[in-house]
């Protein structure tokens, strides 16, 4: 019994035994630099902020420590198995537990310590470089880490809690508990209403042509289109382009399209389709001075040009000696029209 209660010592001793050149502290409410250790499974480096978006419970232990031994089982019930089940601290953060292995050497027993304590990840830290700024000396040491930005109640790396040694079996799980389930879900930025950044443009187009109106805007997402003709909506219209297939004069008009996100709505500019309607090109007519009368009734859409010719080849556009009537007409002087030459409208 007392060689028992002597080696008991002898590890209580070793478990808290100064190690030189230490590294300022960290304190809670500090906020923890990113640091890198190796993985023990894969060899590969793991850095601080790997743990982005989680509470991280940091876990130094050595397989012989009495006191790791004792915290193990407590940790996996008490943080691994309870947050697991839970979905996360009461804000839905995610809690990992992050074991770390400071005893170089015996793998064969640090791996039989790692299997009974469930430990998922293991890092490696044999120089304590990492430890020495949370604890003195000593193992087990603890410390809890928030990689949340954007929480209303502490910083991103912000140390929660910190402690060495593990003297009872429940009190400093709770004290875990309480640190973690401290920190609150991030704040969601504000949604921003949508704006328009390029609106539809008018179309003028033939009969039968295919027309598309697009719009882009900007906003948070997500963003809900409804096409618009004359103001009234278009069943079925809400995505970002508004095709017409096939258009008709009956589908001229002025189109626009609302935007809508949480956070309001924005109506984009107007865009104006014309659809062309063929002219009717009535036979010319002599005035009873001589003059011409060509008439162009009917037309959306469409203008006119007077051209003239002395060969029925070469056509050149009338310098102005026409002069434009009502309804379209286009009455040619009697001087003009007894020149000789060859008169056509050109509908554009």
């Amino acid at each position: 019994m007392k060689t028992f209660l002597g080696r008991l010592l002898l590890l209580a001793a070793l478990c808290s035994v100064p190690m030189p050149g230490r590294a300022a502290l960290y304190t809670v409410g500090s906020v923890v630099e990113n640091f890198s250790l190796t993985d023990r499974a894969t060899g590969k480096a793991v850095q601080l902020t790997d743990f982005a978006g989680k509470i991280v419970v940091l876990d130094w232990f050595a397989w012989w420590c009495p006191f790791c031994q004792a915290a193990a089982p407590q940790l996996l019930s008490g943080i691994d198995e309870w947050y697991a089940t839970r979905g996360g601290n009461p804000a839905g953060i995610p809690v990992v537990h992050v074991g770390i292995n400071l005893q170089p050497g015996q793998e064969t027993q640090t791996q039989n310590f790692v299997t009974r304590a469930k430990l998922e990840l293991v890092l490696q830290d044999f120089n304590r470089a990492l430890a020495n700024r949370v604890a003195t000396d000593g193992q087990p040491i603890f410390a809890i880490i928030n990689g949340v930005t954007n929480s209303p109640t502490h910083k991103p790396w912000q140390l929660l809690y910190s402690r060495r040694g593990y003297g009872q079996t429940t009190f400093p799980v709770a004290d875990f508990r309480a640190a973690i389930d401290a920190v609150k879900a991030p704040v969601a930025a504000p949604p921003t209403p949508p704006s328009i950044t390029g609106s539809p443009t008018s179309q003028t187009v033939n009969p039968g042509a295919e027309v598309v109106f697009s719009v882009t805007a900007a906003g948070t997402p997500t963003l809900s289109y409804q096409w618009r003709k004359h103001g009234a909506d278009l069943p079925g219209e809400t995505r970002e382009m508004l095709v017409l297939p096939k258009v008709t004069p009956a589908d001229a008009d002025s189109y626009d399209v609302v935007v809508t996100n949480p956070a309001g709505s924005v109506v984009s500019a107007a865009a104006v389709l014309v659809v062309r309607i063929p002219p009717v090109l009535g036979a010319p007519t002599v005035r009873p001075d001589g003059g011409l009368v060509f008439s162009v009734l009917g037309g959306t859409g469409s203008g006119y040009r007077l051209e003239s010719s002395a060969d029925l080849v070469t056509w050149t556009p009338d310098g102005g000696s026409a002069v434009v009537g009502p309804e379209g007409a286009m009455i040619i002087p009697a001087g003009i029209s007894s020149s000789g030459l060859f008169f056509r409208i050109v509908v554009r």
